[in-house]
């Protein structure tokens, strides 16, 4: 897998992907240290795969200013289960080697429009491999609730706001 780090700031980052058989996403590589500015790749690659398998990931960064994740992507290997590695050098070409026991199979990058759950982004095949995977600015935060404590504040914001539109309203009446 590969993906991109865009740094903006002078915070050392670590970068990571989340992975597994659901968006769940049950496992992890190891973190690599990025640096601290401008736009890094970074590279890992997964082993043990079943074959046939559609398989979730995204980029996470991390860095003094909390965590970041990219959107949940898909692949799918073939049916010679394998590793799948990536090319540094190669960003255009979305088919990657499969290195199994009998012969090197191939893994695609499913070009069919699979719409699984409104967080998984389709993979096209004009595409580039640094595009297609996910790029993360560390230190800019999406707004979206990432945690159980995060929901439950949002849940309490938006309570104490109907709650208070509902007291001016009778007021007001």
């Amino acid at each position: 897998l590969g993906g991109v780090a865009d740094i903006k700031g002078t915070s050392t980052t670590t970068a990571y992907f989340e992975y597994g058989k659901t968006i769940l996403l049950s496992g992890t590589t190891p973190m690599q240290n990025v640096g601290s500015s401008g736009a890094v790749d970074f590279y890992a690659t997964l082993e043990n795969l079943s074959s046939n398998t559609i398989y979730y990931f995204r980029a996470v960064v991390t860095n003094q200013y909390g965590v970041d994740r990219g959107v949940i992507r898909i692949f799918k290997t073939q049916n010679s289960a394998g590793t799948i590695t990536s090319d540094e050098n190669e960003t255009e070409n979305i088919v990657q080697n499969v290195d199994t026991d009998t012969e090197n199979e191939n893994a695609v990058l499913e070009p069919e429009n699979e719409n699984i759950g409104e967080d998984v982004i389709s993979v096209n095949e004009d595409i580039s491999k640094k595009s297609l995977l996910a790029s993360v600015v560390a230190g800019a935060r999406n707004l979206a609730p990432r945690n159980m404590a995060e929901w439950l504040f949002l849940a309490s914001v938006i309570l104490g706001l109907v709650l208070l539109a509902r007291h001016l309203f009778f007021v007001a009446v």
